[in-house]
Parts: structure tokens; sequence; C-alpha cells
């Protein structure tokens, strides 16, 4: 009786276990059958964006706009005109994919970054100009500029930063840009190349000459493009072409004179150029000379009032060239002399007259 009970439960606890395991496969029938007949997810065309939004963001290269399935975009419901983030950055919903053509790229939104500008710096170094004014300028838009290091002097380094305005970047996403000189030494305002030094001109006397003197001309010294110095005494000199000629010593027959060259300032004489001339002038002789009559009267009674004629006495290499008058001086002393025979002889037959 005992061993008949046991049995019976045995029994029923396999029972209850099997039917445990036909409830379970068939729940699992019925759910797999309500999976297959459920419609699939809807598809959508979406933009798809790389980089940072803000900073890079740019379109996607290659195959863009795509269409995925609505699971993949993980909101529900899904919103035409959306973004939702991705494994690769964002995405941005444009159209439900229900078999049309699918959307140009021109029809994504632009990646929301911010607008890239530029900036530069000028740096002006010292000059005879600015007379060692240095200084800087910035240029650019939305930008703002400032001296973080450095000093602004000549010969000294500077740095300034350029930063941008909020909304605003530089290219490469950086909202900061650095810019470094060193400025040149100060120059010398009191030389080159603020004073222009002009080299020196060069100049070299010309010749000097001399002219002896003869019976008809006088001793002369002529200077490069002057005109003959004839006088007995010093002369001053002349200037010509930057170049002073010095005359000392006496100009005439006999005497000894000296001419000396030197530079008019700011010309400067060339290298071996003569500077120093002198001459002894020769004297002149075998010239005629035509001394005057000495009149001597025959008694201490004073001679009448009656013209002499004096000839003109012409000074060796000193007188001009005149025509020969020496036969007209000769017919003047004869009328001269026989003159002073008739004064004579009256002079005499007074003297006998009072004697008787």
């Amino acid at each position: 009786m005992g061993t008949k009970n046991v049995m019976r439960r045995r029994a029923a606890a396999l029972l209850a276990a099997l039917a445990t395991l036909v409830m379970s496969s068939g729940i699992a029938l019925m759910l797999t059958a309500g999976s297959a007949n459920a419609a699939p997810a809807p598809k959508y065309f979406v933009c798809k964006y790389v980089g940072t939004p803000g900073v890079d963001e740019r379109l996607q290269t290659g195959n863009n706009p795509i269409s995925v399935s609505g699971n993949a975009i993980g909101e529900d419901p899904v919103v035409i005109g959306s973004f939702f983030n991705d494994a690769h950055g964002r995405s941005y919903v444009i159209a439900e994919d229900t078999g049309q053509p699918e959307p140009s790229v021109s029809e994504c939104p632009k990646p929301q970054n911010p607008d890239v500008t530029t900036a530069d710096v000028t740096f002006t170094d010292p000059t005879c100009a600015n007379e060692n004014d240095v200084d800087w300028s910035g240029t650019g838009d939305h930008v703002s500029f400032k001296v973080t290091d450095g000093s602004l002097e000549p010969g000294k380094s500077i740095e300034v930063t350029a930063t941008t305005d909020e909304g605003f970047v530089f290219e490469g996403g950086s909202t900061t840009k650095v810019f470094t000189h060193t400025f040149d030494p100060e120059v010398d305002l009191e030389g080159p190349p603020c004073v222009i030094v002009n080299p020196p001109t060069r100049v070299t006397p010309g010749d000097v000459n001399f002219i002896d003197p003869t019976c008809d001309t006088e001793a002369a010294v002529v200077l490069p493009e002057a005109a003959p110095v004839e006088n007995e005494r010093a002369a001053l000199g002349k200037d010509v072409d930057g170049v002073h000629y010095e005359i000392t010593g006496t100009v005439g027959p006999g005497e000894t004179v000296q001419v000396d060259a030197t530079a008019i300032a700011p010309s400067e004489l060339a290298e071996g150029a003569k500077t120093h001339w002198e001459h002894t002038f020769a004297e002149v002789t075998g010239c005629t000379i035509v001394e005057p009559p000495t009149v001597v009267p025959g008694s201490e009674t004073e001679t009448p009032d009656e013209v002499v004629a004096t000839p003109q006495v012409v000074h060796a290499g000193l007188a001009e060239v005149k025509p020969d008058l020496r036969g007209q001086q000769g017919l003047a002393l004869l009328v001269g002399g026989m003159i002073l025979m008739v004064v004579a002889g009256g002079v005499g037959f007074t003297g006998r007259r009072s004697e008787s």
C-alpha cells in the first residue's frame, strides 16, 4: 500500500514537469509567430556629419545623404528636420525614405561651425624717417590684439597675441594666434644712412705756363682758362674748376714767380696731381734805347722859353709795340740844335755890342 502511494506521487511530478515544458514551448512559438508577422520599421534619409560641432564639423564625404532604418535613429518618434547623435558624430533627418529618389547633399544643413577670420600684425623697425620710433599694428575683422610679452624698443623682441571674437575662429579652429618679432637696432641719426655724405670730387689742376718778356712783350703767367697775368707785382690768383691757383712773387724780367694749386672744398686733389710751379723770367737784352739830349746853355742867362721836343722813352720789355719813329725824332733833334745855335749866336753878338 505504501509502495503504491510512492509510485503515484512520482508519476504526478513527472507529468507536472512535462506539462510545464509543453506550456513553455507553446508560449515561445506564440511569441515567434507575432514577431514574424509584425510590420518592418520605416526608413529615413539622413545627412551624416563628422568632426566636432562648433569647431571643425563637416559633411561626411562619399555617399551622403544615406537611407537608414528608423531603428538606427534611436528616437521615438523620429522627427524630420532634427539632429541625433550616432557613433561617428551626429546626423540630420532630412526625409522619410518612401522609395523616392535620394535627396541631394545640397539639402543638408551647413555644418554649425563658427566663421573663419584672419589676422595679421605689421611691425615697424627703427629708421631715419621715424627717428627710431618702433611700432606695431594689427589688422583683422572680429579680432582683438594685445602685447603679451617683450618690449616695444629698438633691438628688443615683442609678442602680440590676436584673439577672435565669440563665434569666430582662425583657420584650423584656433581662437588665438601669436605673432613675434625682433626689432632692428636703432640707427645713427647723425651719420649714415641718415646723413648722406657724398664722396669728394677729385680735381686735377691744369697746366700753368709762363711767357718770358721780350723787347715787344711783357712777362706773363698763363693759368688754365684764364687770361695771362701781366703785372709786375704779386697776383691774387684764380679759381678754375674746383682748383684755386695762388701766384706769389713778381711777374717781370729777371724775377721769380711761384704758382700753387689747392682744391676748393669739398673737392679734393687727385692723387699724384701737380700742385706747384716755379719760374724765373729771362732778362731782356739787345733792345734799342733812345736817351734824351742834354741841353747846356752858353751862359748864365736863362734860356728863352722855347719848346724843346723830348723823345719818347721806351722801356725794355714794358712798352707796347709801336711804329718806328726814329727818323722823325732825328729831324726834331736837328731843328732843335739849329734853334739853340741861333740863340747862342744872338747872345754872343749882343755881348760884343755892349763892349764896344
